[in-house]
């Protein structure tokens, strides 16, 4: 079992660099994120502004309009923000972004707005794997890659509906993580290989990919036992041990109550 602690917060897997960047509205939602950076958020939110002018349906500025009002503890202006970038979502790689926004939501235990970022994370992700990742990158291992950093978008998930007392859907989206962390993967990739994970803050780590999927199998193992399902909840108990597990990642189970 590993003790060190990464909140949820703090794990950023950037899939994609904005797309279009190039483009004028994408130039500025670039120098809104530098601003964010430094926590000039007024400017931020008038830079970002200028780039719905342009193009009023530029979901990822939206989603950055509701990361600053989140930040800002301003719940009805972040509300109103998540639910344009929800109706105006038309871009297959926005899922990076709904995680990023769901991940501020989660940290508020405001569980209901993330695990409507969550699901959108998983659908965008979804369509942006066919489109770009798994087609776009020919170099080794991209392909496993891609379905490691897409898996934490259903271990969020589960986590999101777990705290939210919704633990058949806990239970069915620790399912999906695990389903999608051994897919394209063979199992001595699983036991032995590591994999690189960029974090927000200033210094990145390289962490065993094991010991992700260790907490996945944990927590779905804490839902099983909540369910009544205690053999199966031994089961994977003794895989995340064996997997030695994150701690920092586990759920708390006092704070859980199915409905």
């Amino acid at each position: 079992m590993k003790t060190k602690t990464i909140p949820t917060f703090f794990i950023g897997i950037f899939l994609i660099c904005f797309a279009a960047c190039t483009s004028k509205e994408g130039k500025l939602l670039s120098l809104a994120n530098k601003l964010i950076n430094d926590n000039n958020f007024d400017s931020a939110l008038l830079v970002i502004d200028k780039a719905i002018e342009i193009n009023p349906d530029y979901t990822v500025a939206y989603l950055e309009k509701c990361k600053i009002y989140i930040l800002q503890n301003n719940r009805e202006f972040a509300e109103q923000c998540l639910q344009k970038a929800l109706q105006s979502s038309e871009d297959d790689y926005m899922g990076s972004s709904f995680f990023e926004v769901g991940n501020l939501y989660y940290e508020q235990r405001n569980f209901k707005n993330a695990i409507s970022c969550y699901k959108e994370a998983i659908k965008n992700g979804e369509e942006y794997s066919h489109s770009y990742a798994l087609t776009s990158d020919p170099s080794p291992g991209a392909e496993t890659k891609w379905y490691r950093s897409y898996s934490f978008y259903f271990f969020a998930l589960g986590n999101a509906y777990a705290n939210a007392g919704k633990c058949t859907d806990a239970y069915k989206s620790f399912n999906a993580a695990i389903g999608v962390a051994n897919k394209g993967l063979r199992s001595r990739d699983l036991m032995q290989e590591g994999v690189d994970l960029v974090f927000s803050g200033e210094n990145s780590d390289r962490v065993d990919y094991r010991e992700y999927v260790g907490a996945f199998f944990y927590n779905r193992g804490l839902i099983s036992k909540l369910l009544g399902k205690n053999a199966e909840a031994n089961e994977d108990i003794k895989a995340a041990k064996e997997l030695n597990y994150i701690n920092g990642l586990v759920l708390n189970v006092n704070n859980i109550q199915c409905n």
